[in-house]
């Protein structure tokens, strides 16, 4: 925990907030766009979210945490997908009230969307940092092992 609050940690949160960033374009763009195709802002939820979700493990698993990711690709992949499902479900409960609550909403799915990823992003970066990827578990390439040479 010490280390995710260091200079190190902040670069590190830095890198996983633009890859959420990232995510969350994906995000709002499909769901956006199912949505102008009748699918409605729950269906497209179902299918905007899992994509972002795989995009962003990509880019935090090569990006933000290139260190500390594993070779078992499957295994890291269902441990941030179970961290991010825990996340997810603070934010389709925030997106869900808002929308139930304030029905103008309905006209400015962004701003729920908003609420419910600013929500989610705490759950999501601790686990990740915490959970998934909390230790070296792949092999090094020989240049890490030999510093290079």
């Amino acid at each position: 925990m010490q280390n995710l609050l260091s200079g190190q940690g902040l670069q590190q949160f830095g890198r996983f907030f633009v890859a959420g960033a990232m995510g969350f374009a994906i995000d709002a763009s499909l769901l956006y766009f199912l949505d102008y195709l009748g699918f409605g802002p729950y269906w497209s939820r179902t299918v905007s979210f899992p994509t972002a979700l795989a995009a962003t493990w990509l880019a935090n698993r090569h990006w933000t945490f290139a260190s500390k990711r594993s070779d078992n690709k499957a295994k890291e992949f269902s441990k941030y997908a179970a961290v991010v499902l825990t996340g997810a479900a603070l934010n389709f409960a925030i997106y869900t009230l808002m929308l139930v609550s304030f029905d103008p909403l309905r006209d400015y799915l962004i701003v729920p969307l908003a609420f419910g990823s600013a929500g989610g992003l705490a759950v999501n970066y601790f686990g990740s940092a915490i959970l998934v990827f909390s230790e070296r578990t792949r092999t090094p390439a020989p240049a890490e092992i030999d510093g290079g040479t």
